[in-house]
């Protein structure tokens, strides 16, 4: 959002307590972006933002005035007088920063980036201060509910475009996470460290003996300029005197590494690889905000004619779910497909639950984490781990997004008709665009097939338009029908689907009354990730017979 300030400080108790803190919010990413800081004023202002949030969701909490929001031992009248101080501080802090967003009001060309500039005295104090105030609020107000644990989820109330109460507590809980955990800097690169199969070496053999050496002796730096750039490429990292297999993924930017739009695009990247990094780097995997494939590093390919970041994984052990579809050993079973629907669901609704946007939902950016027998083989999927990765379009909600068009015919068809359209007509992602997506990957799940590996596949793209492939896509979900048994996912699950594509409300509603809005509003359609997750434990709970 663009920041106006244009009111002075003193003017600010005008401001609401949720307006302040977006401002302060504001102002601390767009310095963060903008002006070069040492470590520690980093961290602080990153620390600050992610608390504020917090704070943010819990101030939406006690407005709501619900008797869910639980606060304790806490009176009402004690809670008012701490969001009192915490105003005055948001106050004293933008007030203390004012003199520095001067410059930021010009245009990037007048722009001067200053070396190692520390924050003033004032407003490191500040800082500090609203951190105490904030974290002590939060405190008192608790942890309500967890992001990541399955069995904290609860029956949700309908929504219109504000998050319903349940939503606001878990949203709070999963940014209370991230402020506890320590700011740790994501590594960069040189892109000369990547290595990437060419001619003989077909990337799909990764996993045989040798692969890594010969990938490092066949690579040239001519073959690094014509280096094709497709969603998700697999290469070798040579770091450190090592070798290691890697996944890398590519985020383009401007060509003008000296433009405003570059140096925010940059940081907003290095802010994505500490969230990713907070979340493989947990004491507990239970307690990570979403599981995703293990960041190793990014990287800057300046030297390219499409010039882009790069996200590098560690992928042992780690295969795609697209891949795990085409393999030949046997597929898992219906019980596990049903779990495997619901880890991608709980997953997705994590990172929803963070405020992040996937905006690339589709069976190629899904992973498997499959366990090996310490023999060099593996147990199968049934032991498997859900796993996010494609991150590529990753933003925070209500960022300006990429625009990006999907080329490949086969991948659209996961596209929310919305982002159908080409160019500047296209929407910006929405989370109602992830469930979207989800929807069409686990029609996939169920029958564990691609589409377009099925019978009947419009797959002549010059013959067949994206309606023709959607409508084949879609109408997949028909195979399921019936009762939900240990042998067949059954008409929830076809129901479930029919819900994550917008086409009939909750297919539970009936039963139980609980019904969740229509609409593409960002919070409504976090209720609705959450509702899928339930939906999806029923579906489990059914093939299980439990």
């Amino acid at each position: 959002m663009a920041l106006d300030l244009s009111k002075r400080p003193e003017d600010a108790a005008v401001f609401s307590t949720s307006t302040l803190i977006t401002v302060a919010q504001s102002l601390c990413d767009r310095l963060r972006s903008v002006v070069r800081l040492p470590a520690k004023d980093f961290q602080l202002l990153n620390h600050v933002a992610t608390v504020m949030t917090a704070t943010r969701l819990r101030v939406a909490l006690l407005d709501r005035g619900s008797p869910s929001a639980n606060v304790g031992e806490a009176k009402p009248r004690e809670i008012r007088a701490t969001l009192l101080q915490c105003r005055q501080v948001l106050v004293d802090l933008i007030n203390a920063l004012d003199p520095m967003n001067t410059p930021l009001q010009h245009q990037p060309s007048s722009l001067v980036e200053l070396d190692e500039t520390s924050l003033p005295d004032s407003a490191y104090q500040s800082i500090r201060h609203s951190i105490e105030v904030l974290e002590s609020y939060n405190d008192r107000l608790g942890v309500l509910a967890s992001a990541s644990s399955a069995e904290s989820y609860t029956r949700l109330p309908s929504a219109a475009t504000t998050p319903g109460v349940d939503t606001l507590a878990r949203m709070s809980s999963t940014q209370n996470q991230y402020a506890r955990v320590p700011e740790e800097g994501v590594e960069w690169v040189p892109f000369s460290s990547l290595k990437f199969a060419v001619g003989e070496v077909p990337e799909t053999e990764r996993d045989s003996p040798g692969w890594m050496e010969r990938v490092v002796r066949f690579f040239t730096e001519e073959e690094r300029s014509e280096l094709r750039l497709r969603p998700r490429r697999f290469g070798v990292l040579e770091h450190h005197g090592r070798l290691e297999r890697v996944m890398v993924e590519f985020r383009q930017y401007p060509q003008d590494t000296s433009s405003w739009e570059y140096k925010e695009r940059r940081w907003a990247v290095g802010r994505l690889g500490r969230v990713l990094l907070a979340s493989t780097r947990r004491d507990r995997t239970a307690d990570a905000p979403f599981p995703c494939v293990p960041l190793r590093c990014l990287a800057d390919l300046a030297d390219s004619s499409t010039p882009c970041f790069a996200l590098v994984y560690s992928v042992d052990g780690i295969v795609g779910l697209d891949e795990a579809m085409r393999a030949p050993a046997p597929p898992p079973s219906t019980q596990r497909r049903a779990s495997l629907a619901l880890a991608y669901a709980q997953a997705l609704a994590a990172l929803h639950l963070a405020e992040l946007v996937h905006g690339g939902v589709n069976t190629e950016n899904l992973y498997l984490r499959v366990p090996s027998t310490g023999e060099g083989g593996a147990t199968g999927l049934e032991d498997a781990q859900a796993l996010l990765a494609g991150f590529e379009i990753t933003r925070p909600f209500g960022a300006e997004t990429d625009k990006i068009d999907v080329d490949s015919p086969d991948l659209r068809v996961y596209l929310h008709h919305k982002r159908l359209e080409g160019g500047p007509a296209k929407a910006r992602q929405r989370p109602a665009f992830d469930v979207f997506g989800l929807g069409m990957v686990i029609i996939e799940i169920g029958l564990w097939r691609r589409f377009r590996d099925l019978p009947g596949y419009p797959s002549r793209y010059a013959e067949h338009s994206d309606d023709d492939r959607r409508r084949f896509c879609k109408s997949q979900q028909k195979q399921f029908h019936g009762e939900t048994t240990a042998q067949d996912l059954g008409g929830l699950y076809q129901s479930i689907i029919a819900f994550c594509l917008g086409k009939v409300g909750d297919p539970l509603k009936g039963r139980d009354g609980v019904v969740v809005a229509a609409g593409d509003g960002a919070y409504a359609a976090v209720d609705k990730s959450l509702r899928v997750v339930e939906l999806l434990q029923e579906c489990v709970r059914r093939v299980t017979k439990l």
